[in-house]
């Protein structure tokens, strides 16, 4: 089960992998990490398949610098997607330095480091390196316009899976202590089902028309061939446009009961056809995208000369709670009003 598991996500890693790489988004950085990334594991689950088969051979002094791998791959990752347009520097090659090291230690068989321990400690540094950059908030995929939101969430959900990672390396290795075998480890069995439900969401996610992981790398946003545009999305764009341009004149958004009803009724539409068309083109449902422009005029007011109360702010940008206005503007923003007026005065 475990081998079959194994060549499964190795096979996914490199659909996916090949597919990353193949891109040419206008910022390409983050597409060849990522590329990168789905390859490292792909090398390492079909490794992980043939030691179950063949045992360790010369080829396996591979399997730990791979593991090592992933966490700097990972954080150069988002590093990338926080500021565009991003260039690896020298330092960079800093974070495969264990990795290295631990190569020369399996080549030479000279263990100054125990390797499942680099293992761990890199899965933990890691871990922690990715939180510290949640810990920044949403502001700092602000470029990234309404994709921002699913960035962080794609973000915390690494930080997830990162540390859930570490843990499972230490079931495994101390299942490995207690003299079971590679395949009969119920860590690693656990770790590769984890690891194939999620490439199988990936790769589903990706083939989607319109795509559900257009954030990651701009799928389709291509510098050298522009997709043409379909008479759906054609018809998606336009009807933004007049949402947008409604929403614009009329400030709806601070607007007392207002609603997708009330608005698809002005534009006589659809109310689906008006919530397909935002969540087409902006990439958020109807209540985020009213949400993001209340916190727009809040913003405005915020930093005006005339410094209305938060209360006043909240009440002009179409907030009818403190809790929610406060919620919602630290979501986007990162920052409570308050922090924001005062890092704008």
């Amino acid at each position: 089960m475990i081998q079959i598991l194994a060549w499964l996500s190795a096979f996914a890693c490199v659909l996916m992998g090949v597919h990353l790489l193949r891109l040419r988004p206008s910022n390409p950085m983050p597409a060849k990490l990522l590329g990168a990334l789905f390859l490292v594991m792909a090398l390492q689950a079909g490794m992980v398949s043939m030691v179950i088969e063949l045992g360790r051979g010369t080829w396996s002094v591979l399997l730990p610098s791979l593991a090592l791998s992933l966490g700097p791959l990972l954080f150069l990752y988002f590093e990338s997607v926080a500021h565009s347009p991003y260039r690896l520097k020298a330092k960079s090659t800093l974070h495969f330095l264990p990795a290295s090291f631990c190569l020369v230690e399996m080549i030479f068989k000279q263990f100054w480091i125990d390797p499942d321990l680099m293992i761990v400690l890199s899965f933990a540094v890691y871990t922690l390196a990715i939180a510290w950059r949640m810990a920044k908030g949403r502001a700092q995929f602000s470029h990234c316009g309404a994709h921002q939101n699913i960035i962080f969430l794609w973000l915390s959900s690494c930080v997830v899976i990162l540390a859930l990672s570490c843990l499972n390396e230490i079931f495994i290795l101390y299942e490995l202590s207690q003299g079971k075998q590679v395949k009969q480890s119920i860590g690693l069995l656990v770790g590769l089902l984890s690891k194939l439900i999620m490439l199988s969401f990936t790769l589903l996610s990706a083939l989607q028309k319109p795509s559900q992981l257009d954030w990651l790398t701009g799928f389709g946003q291509t510098a050298y061939r522009p997709a043409p545009q379909s008479i759906e999305d054609t018809s998606y764009r336009a009807l933004a446009e007049k949402f947008d341009r409604l929403i614009d004149r009329e400030k709806s958004y601070a607007q007392e009961g207002v609603s997708l009803k009330s608005l698809a009724t002005f534009l006589d539409v659809p109310q689906r056809q008006l919530s397909q068309a935002i969540n087409h083109v902006h990439g958020e449902s109807f209540s985020k995208r009213m949400n993001r422009l209340r916190v727009r005029e809040a913003k405005r007011l915020l930093i005006d000369p005339a410094e209305k109360s938060i209360i006043d702010v909240m009440l002009e940008a179409g907030f009818r709670t403190k809790s929610n206005f406060n919620k919602e503007f630290l979501a986007i923003e990162g920052k409570s009003p308050s922090d924001f007026r005062e890092a704008n005065h």
